[in-house]
């Protein structure tokens, strides 16, 4: 079956504008498209209230008929389970920006990464869980008024696997009561491979499963390097993905410095060999 490709801004952010980075895109052939919605691409907290920069980014996505799919903040200062009450609550401000975002671009999902826990004292692990539950029904919610789906992402020390994915999905949406149609998980495999087989999350998450992030590392660092440049076997990942008959969007993650670029060409390469397809 047909595997859908496409790709974030990521790898663009420091070097080009979120314009120049979508034309790069396209360029390559690649239709399905997530942006990273933070500086200097992106401040939502301005860009919301911001007509004319809106209809710019409206402008290229028509003109190369690109299909919008996820914004995504980026979390290594956004934190639901920060034990700082002050910071929560800017966390929550922030993503509900984020999803306002998705609303006036018309990207159907917001990526949600409940944080980090702190690395030398974490308090109990429940006490985290409750605290990312409690943030994530609020987003699911405001989600669900604005018609967009929070999409539930592994990474760090708050949600790293695919149980625990899964598990948070349930729990929200046993206990409120929540359309499942507003919370899916965002499975990115090169975080799970840091911690587990990704090939048996995809099998566990499968039921919620609304995105696929992937990129490579070699296991021991936090990396979203070029497909084939680590040790993830991708030709097992997209054999379980046609196995289950996924029919999202694969969304290429890879930030890589030395050659952002051709870091992305490569990995298309290999991944059309693998079955993806870019449109």
């Amino acid at each position: 079956m047909k595997l859908k490709l496409g790709s974030t801004t990521y790898a663009y952010l420091w070097d080009y504008s979120l314009s120049e980075s979508l034309e790069l895109l396209a360029g390559m052939g690649l239709k399905y498209i997530e942006i990273v919605s933070c500086p200097p691409h992106i401040w939502p907290r301005e860009f919301n209230s911001n007509e004319r920069e809106q209809e710019k980014i409206r402008s290229v996505f028509e003109k190369y008929d690109l299909k919008p799919v996820s914004v995504n903040a980026t979390f290594l200062d956004i934190n639901l389970i920060s034990e700082n009450p002050g910071m929560r609550d800017e966390a929550i401000r922030q993503l509900k920006e984020q999803i306002d975002l998705a609303n006036i671009l018309n990207f159907p999902i917001a990526i949600v990464s409940v944080g980090k826990r702190h690395p030398i004292m974490p308090p109990p692990y429940k006490k985290s869980w409750d605290k990312a539950k409690q943030g994530l029904v609020e987003l699911v919610k405001y989600g669900k008024e604005k018609n967009i789906i929070i999409g539930l992402e592994n990474g760090w020390s708050g949600i790293s696997t695919a149980d625990q994915l899964e598990k948070m999905t349930e729990e929200i949406k046993e206990e409120f009561q929540i359309d499942s149609k507003y919370l899916k998980i965002v499975f990115d495999v090169a975080n799970s491979y840091m911690v587990e087989d990704p090939v048996k999350g995809l099998d566990k998450v499968f039921h919620n499963l609304g995105l696929v992030h992937f990129s490579d590392t070699d296991g021991v660092t936090w990396a979203h390097a070029p497909i084939g440049k680590g040790k993830i076997d991708f030709k097992s990942v997209s054999e379980k993905l046609k196995d289950l008959k996924y029919d999202g969007v694969s969304m290429l993650e890879i930030a890589y410095p030395p050659n952002t670029h051709n870091a992305i060409k490569d990995s298309i390469k290999i991944a059309e060999d693998l079955g993806w397809q870019k449109n």
